[in-house]
């Protein structure tokens, strides 16, 4: 029995933030030129891997959200 395939793209800002995302081997993706300075990540995975890369990424952004949240920006 063989696992579904999918086809998806990440898009990100800047290079820096998918390196930073996704690790320097950007987790089997391929990088190329996303709209504007972007960049887009595209991945051919199983419904595994991708739930795997959809974790890294969303525990990337609650990273980078709480950096640049100020102290008085927190609520109890």
């Amino acid at each position: 029995m063989t696992s579904k395939i999918e086809n998806f793209n990440v898009e990100f800002a800047s290079e820096e933030d998918a390196q930073a995302a996704l690790g320097a081997d950007l987790m089997g993706g391929a990088m190329e030129a996303g709209e504007g300075a972007g960049v887009r990540v595209a991945f051919a995975c199983t419904p595994e891997r991708r739930r795997e890369v959809d974790q890294r990424v969303r525990d990337w952004g609650y990273a980078e959200i709480a950096l640049r949240r100020r102290p008085w920006d927190m609520r109890n």
